[in-house]
């Protein structure tokens, strides 16, 4: 009986993750475009824990595969486009991700 319910408490766990770090990700890959190759030799979307990480990280990729940058503006754009925008937090979340990234790097 205790295997058991070892084995339904182990498919209950959930994976390691830190949401603060994927926002530090997608937060600085706004403010720096520049460290999209470097960071996408270590991270693909399906690397993110969360789903509307996944989404944005994802939007990302699409934008600078047709030449376009990535910053608040295009980024929301994109996403609006596809339907995404309020299924990972608005306008105002993308603005936040880049807000604590820029305070984060004056540090």
């Amino acid at each position: 009986m205790s295997e058991i319910k070892d084995r339904q408490m182990e498919g209950l766990k959930l994976p390691p993750h830190s949401l603060e770090a994927e926002q530090s990700v997608l937060g600085g890959l706004m403010i720096d475009n520049e460290r999209w190759d470097n960071v996408s030799e270590r991270v693909t979307a399906d690397d993110f824990y969360s789903r509307p990480h996944r989404t944005i990280f994802a939007q990302m990729q699409r934008l600078l595969e047709l030449g376009k940058p990535i910053d608040l503006i295009t980024l929301s754009e994109a996403l609006e486009q596809n339907a995404e925008l309020e299924s990972v937090g608005g306008f105002a979340y993308l603005a936040e991700l880049s807000k604590k990234y820029a305070k984060c790097s004056q540090y």
